[in-house]
C-alpha cells in the first residue's frame, strides 16, 4: 500500500465545514484519551470495543459516523504501538498523552464515493457533503493512473505551512511485497541499517557466497537544504524583529516565512521518499534468489539511536552545529517510509560501538574521518566507517549477542555501492569574465544542470582561457 498526497481547494462553505469538523475531532480525541487514562487509573482494563462504545455515547454532530469511529480506532492503534515498543525494549515510549486542537477527517471505503468524476465526502445526516473534482493518483511504481477501486481510506487534513487542504489517498500497488522472516529463520536474508546525518542510510548484508554487500546513500544534499533553510529563516526573523507586530511589513514577512517553511517541508519529504525508495529497491535486489528468481524472506535490523539528540547541551556531547543537525534529523520519517515501501517490520538493536569495532579482528578504535582504518597492524582493514557500523549491526541482529567480536574472515570480498539521496545535478563552471575561443564574454557563468543529458549554456565546448571563482548566487547574463 502506498499513499498519495494531493492538494485540493475548497470553497468558503466547504472550508468552514471542514474546519469545524477537524476542530471537533481534535476535541473528541482529547476526551477519549482522558477517559481511557481514567479507566486505567481506576484499575479497569478497557479495550477497543469499550473505547468505541464510549465514543458513540458521546456523539459528534456534523461528523460522519465512521469518521467518529476512526478516532477511537486510531487512538487504540497508538496505544498498541506504545505497548509493542515497550515489549521490544524501548521503555521511553509512552501512550498518547498530548492534546490535539485539530485532527484530520478519515473517510473509509464505505463512506466516500466517486460519481461523474466527482469525489463526494459525507458529513452525516442533515449536513451537506463536500464535493470536489476527483483527483488523479499515479502509481509511484508503474507510473500509471490508479483507479478509485484501488483506493482505501481517504483522509482530509489542513497543512498549516502551505495554508491549504490536502487529501491522503492510500492505494494498492501491483508490486509483490517482500516476505517477512522470523527471528528463528536461519536461511533468511538479514539486512542491517546504520542511520546517519551525512549518510542517511548505510546497509549491509552477507551474500550466499559469504561476501559483504553494502549500500551507502549519501544525504549531504539533504543537509544542505536544512542549512539553507536555517539561514533564510534567520534572515527573515531578523527583519521581523525590526518591524512593529501587526504592521504590513511584519505580515508580509510572516507570509514569506510560511512559504519558505512549506517549500523546505516539501523538499525534505521528497528527499526522504528518495532515500526510502533507493533502500527498498536495493533490499529487493538482494532478496531475489539469482538461480530461482524467488524473493527470499528478509529481516530488517536497524541500530537504535533513539534519544541521541537529548541532553546534548547539558552533557556537552555535541557542538552547537551538531545539536542543530540532530534536532532536525528526520530519521523517524525515513524509517516509516522504509517500512511502508518494503512491508517489513523494523527490529532495533543496540548500536553502541558499532562504528568503532573492527569487524575482522574485534579491535576498537574511534575513527576521526569517514574512513575506518584498523589499528591492528596484522589486520589492516580499511573500510568506510558507516559500512563498518552496518556490518556490526548485522552481527548483533543475526547472533543476538551484545558483545562485538571478529565477524568477517580475512580475505572476504566487500562490495560497496554509493548512491545519492537526490537525483544527480551537474555543475558546469566557467571563469569570471573569462573569454572563450568562441569570443563570448561571460560573468559568473555557473550552470546547475538538472540532469547530465542537458547541454551546458555556453555555445561552445571549449574551456575558458582563465580560471575564476565559482558563483551560484547570481544568475548569468545572456
Amino acid at each position: 500500500i502506498r499513499t498519495a498526497r494531493v492538494r485540493v481547494w475548497l470553497n468558503r462553505r466547504a472550508h468552514q465545514q471542514a474546519h469545524d469538523a477537524t476542530y471537533a475531532c481534535g476535541l473528541r480525541w482529547n476526551e477519549l484519551n482522558a477517559w481511557l487514562r481514567a479507566e486505567w487509573d481506576a484499575g479497569r482494563r478497557s479495550g477497543k470495543r469499550d473505547l468505541r462504545s464510549h465514543g458513540d455515547r458521546l456523539g459528534l454532530p456534523g461528523v460522519y459516523s465512521q469518521t467518529r469511529q476512526a478516532i477511537a480506532d486510531d487512538l487504540w492503534e497508538a496505544v498498541k504501538s506504545s505497548r509493542s515498543n515497550k515489549r521490544n525494549g524501548r521503555s521511553e515510549m509512552r501512550a498518547p498523552w498530548r492534546e490535539k486542537k485539530y485532527r484530520h477527517l478519515a473517510f473509509s471505503t464505505q463512506a466516500w464515493r466517486v460519481r461523474s468524476e466527482k469525489l463526494i465526502l459525507p458529513f452525516g445526516k442533515g449536513h451537506p457533503d463536500i464535493t470536489i473534482p476527483a483527483p488523479r493518483v499515479f502509481d509511484s511504481v508503474t507510473g500509471e493512473i490508479v483507479q478509485p477501486d484501488r483506493w482505501r481510506e481517504i483522509s482530509l487534513g489542513w497543512d498549516r505551512q502551505e495554508r491549504s487542504w490536502f487529501l491522503s489517498i492510500p492505494y494498492l500497488t501491483l508490486r509483490i511485497p517482500i516476505p517477512q522472516a522470523d527471528k528463528d529463520d536461519t536461511d533468511a536474508v538479514v539486512v542491517a541499517v546504520d542511520e546517519g546525518v551525512i549518510n542517511s542510510m548505510t546497509l549491509a548484508t552477507i551474500t550466499l557466497e559469504g561476501d559483504v554487500s553494502a549500500l551507502v546513500v549519501n544525504g549531504r544534499e539533504i543537509r544542505s537544504i536544512k542549512q539553507g533553510h536555517n539561514k533564510r529563516i534567520a534572515t527573515i526573523s531578523s527583519l521581523k524583529s525590526r518591524c512593529k507586530p501587526g504592521s504590513k511589513r511584519h505580515k508580509r514577512l510572516a507570509r514569506v516565512e510560511r512559504r519558505q517553511k512549506a517549500k523546505t517541508a516539501r523538499r525534505l519529504r521528497n528527499a526522504d521518499h528518495h532515500v526510502a525508495k533507493k533502500v527498498s529497491d536495493w533490499i529487493r535486489d538482494e532478496a531475489i534468489d539469482k538461480t530461482t528468481g524467488e524473493i527470499r524472506p528478509v529481516r530488517l535490523v536497524i541500530g537504535d539511536v533513539a534519544g541521541i539528540e537529548q541532553k546534548t547541551r547539558q552533557q556537552r556531547r555535541a557542538s552547537r552545529s551538531q545539536r542543530q543537525q540532530l534536532s532536525q534529523w528526520s530519521r523517524g520519517r525515513q524509517e516509516r517510509y522504509l517500512s511502508e515501501k518494503t512491508g517489513l517490520a523494523l527490529e532495533y538493536v543496540n548500536e553502541a560501538h558499532t562504528s568503532q569495532t573492527c569487524p575482522a579482528c574485534g579491535a576498537r578504535k574511534k575513527p576521526s574521518g569517514r574512513v575506518y582504518a584498523c589499528r591492528n597492524s596484522v589486520c589492516g582493514l580499511v573500510l568506510h566507517r558507516d559500512v563498518v557500523g552496518a556490518v556490526n549491526i548485522h552481527h548483533r541482529g543475526r547472533s543476538g549477542e551484545d558483545e562485538l567480536s571478529s565477524y568477517i574472515r580475512s580475505g572476504t570480498k566487500v562490495v560497496v555501492k554509493y548512491q545519492r539521496a537526490l537525483p544527480y545535478r551537474r555543475v558546469v563552471v566557467a571563469s569570471n569574465r573569462a573569454t572563450t575561443s568562441c569570443g563570448v564574454a561571460e560573468k559568473d557563468a555557473t550552470r546547475v544542470m538538472d540532469s547530465p543529458r542537458r547541454r551546458p549554456a555556453l555555445a561552445c565546448n571549449s574551456k575558458p582561457t582563465t580560471q575564476g571563482r565559482v558563483t551560484t548566487s547570481r544568475k548569468p547574463r545572456p
